[in-house]
């Protein structure tokens, strides 16, 4: 933060204002500027002069030659429009697992413009992932009342599952679930009773549902680890982290989405990686393989309003190709005070 002095007095040297500046969020500067009235009987007066930020609206989309977060960033986005994209279909598709060369997406979003430069990415209001292995598209809908809230796809069902797809983000799955897998420290033949997902340490990783904390610590084999239970007869381990996060111990309720650990290597492990196990009914199931119903969608009453909010971005996706990667912006009058 840098600072001025104002209106110094020669005799005296009495500070009569001062005005510093600094950056917001968006990396924009302004200045807040603190003076010494003299008509107002010795009264502070401060003002912030701040740059007026407007939102465009831009349609981004492309082909997949290597990974979402690559194809997405070649055409401009950042790492948070990666997440952003990422989280809509948390619960529908493995990004890794589920990606082929070939897919293509789209998305619309905010862009936030300042004295007629683009200052960052906001909310994105719609997206569309048409892959070899699933398709779907995710619109954001917010009712007038408040009441309803979320991504649903055009038949108003919700995106959102009891289990989101994978507990990190865009990361690949180094060893499938294999009751036959032979084991790279121990040498032998040893049932795989999860997925491995590779990952750098200290990755946050993600509960996959709600649930209660059973077991939290530290053991020889699992290194740091913590398994959750879920409603349904389901649980889930996480094992070889670095650390756990603050506030995971036995007892503790945590909530979907929810960081509990970080990736390492500790206990039986040759190198960074979450082991990631699923429990139904005490026995060992594969991950991956598990179908969960999905959560409520748009209400009944709610779902003329959902259909013509929608209208518009569902004209902007059919229009354009997702063959052609393709970035169209269109602006509208909407100030945003900051």
């Amino acid at each position: 933060m840098q600072r001025g002095l104002l209106g110094q007095e020669n005799e005296s040297m009495t500070t009569r204002a001062i005005e510093l500046y600094s950056k917001d969020e968006n990396g924009l500067a302004y200045s807040v500027k603190a003076s010494l009235a003299k008509d107002m009987g010795g009264e502070v007066k401060i003002s912030v002069n701040k740059t007026q930020v407007y939102r465009e609206h831009a349609l981004i989309n492309g082909v997949v030659s290597n990974s979402i977060s690559s194809a997405i960033v070649e055409q401009g986005g950042d790492a948070q429009l990666v997440n952003s994209f990422a989280d809509i279909f948390a619960w529908q598709i493995d990004f890794f697992r589920d990606t082929r060369e070939g897919d293509s997406y789209q998305m619309i979003v905010e862009k936030n413009i300042a004295d007629g430069r683009f200052v960052g990415y906001g909310r994105v209001l719609a997206a569309e992932y048409s892959g070899e292995r699933k398709s779907l598209r995710g619109f954001y809908f917010e009712s007038v009342d408040g009441k309803v809230a979320g991504f649903f796809d055009h038949e108003g069902r919700s995106l959102k599952n009891a289990f989101l797809k994978a507990p990190l983000k865009l990361a690949s799955i180094t060893s499938g679930f294999n009751k036959h897998r032979f084991h790279p420290v121990q040498k032998r033949i040893k049932p795989h009773n999860g997925v491995d997902y590779g990952a750098n340490r200290g990755t946050p990783f993600m509960a996959v549902a709600n649930g209660v904390v059973t077991n939290a610590g530290f053991s020889r084999f699992n290194g740091n680890w913590v398994r959750l239970k879920h409603m349904n007869g389901y649980e889930t381990e996480y094992l070889h982290a670095t650390k756990l996060a603050p506030g995971i111990h036995v007892g503790a309720r945590v909530n979907q989405g929810q960081v509990i650990g970080y990736v390492g290597k500790t206990g039986l492990a040759t190198g960074y990686h979450l082991h990631f196990g699923m429990k139904l009914a005490g026995n060992y199931v594969d991950p991956v393989k598990q179908n969960f119903a999905r959560s409520e969608g748009v209400p009944a009453k709610y779902l003329r309003e959902f259909s013509s909010n929608i209208a518009a971005m569902v004209i902007a996706l059919n229009r354009q190709s997702p063959n052609r990667a393709t970035v169209v912006a269109q602006k509208f009058n909407h100030q945003v005070n900051l």
